[in-house]
């Protein structure tokens, strides 16, 4: 329920596109996986889906230009060291997300090194981060408000 809500939240400029989009299934599912790994490893579920969506808008077969993966767009030769055979992408991505925020001094920090692999007082990924966790939570919110039709 939550991915659906954070989704159509997320997509209501292009909802028709979306809508349509040959993955819309597997984004969704890949959205739940965030958060069942997020509540496994105890990082803020809505965060990781967040993040999720800033990576690649919950694709789970997405690749990057530097040789990125997955739906958390992971370094595969450092969130992976045994490779991907071995290997769950998604829950490499938010171990790593939840390793760089626990240890940075702030939330925005701990989003710059996961984006960057340096902590920095701020970068344009965090406040990306911030403004999409601002559209889903303000989505759910909305959705607890509204009575049951």
């Amino acid at each position: 329920m939550v991915c659906e809500i954070a989704f159509s939240a997320l997509t209501v400029a292009a909802s028709a596109w979306y809508d349509a989009h040959p993955q819309r299934d597997d984004m969704i599912a890949s959205c739940e996986a965030i958060m069942e790994a997020a509540e496994t490893h105890g990082v803020d579920p809505i965060l990781a889906i967040a993040v999720g969506w800033k990576e690649s808008r919950w694709l789970p077969d997405a690749e990057g230009s530097a040789g990125e993966v997955g739906a958390m767009q992971i370094v595969p030769g450092y969130h992976c060291p045994d490779g991907l055979a071995n290997c769950d992408p998604i829950d490499a991505g938010v171990r790593a997300l939840g390793a760089f925020t626990s240890r940075a001094p702030s939330q925005t920090s701990g989003l710059c090194a996961y984006n960057t692999g340096r902590e920095l007082v701020s970068c344009q990924y965090s406040r990306d981060v911030g403004a999409i966790l601002t559209i889903i939570e303000t989505a759910l919110e909305s959705h607890e408000e509204s009575p049951p039709s």
